[in-house]
């Protein structure tokens, strides 16, 4: 199942869920609230499992994690990166110095 997804199908996912967001933000009504609100408290307990996960691991687990996209997006969506924000634009920039 970790294969199941490749990073361009990943993109698109993740496009159709801000998609999907954004159309529920501009729907009126009690129900589009209610699904909004069912989304939000669905993120906590997931970010709360995924915390958890995240004290448990190992350094190496850790380096495992942020190598993968969809994890790195998710634990940055729950502040629960790994790495100080200066380690990553470092590493970012070290990425891109030789197209410089």
């Amino acid at each position: 199942m970790a294969d199941a997804v490749d990073a361009t199908e990943l993109e698109a996912l993740l496009v159709r869920l801000d998609d999907l967001l954004a159309q529920l933000e501009r729907t009126p009504g009690a129900t589009a609230a209610l699904a909004l609100d069912a989304v939000r408290a669905l993120s906590e307990v997931y970010g709360t499992a995924l915390a958890r996960i995240v004290d448990l691991a190992s350094p190496q687990l850790l380096d495992a994690y942020d190598r993968d996209e969809l994890l790195r997006h998710l634990m940055t969506l729950h502040d629960l990166h790994p790495h100080p924000l200066e380690q990553r634009v470092l590493r970012a920039l070290d990425g891109v110095r030789p197209y410089l």
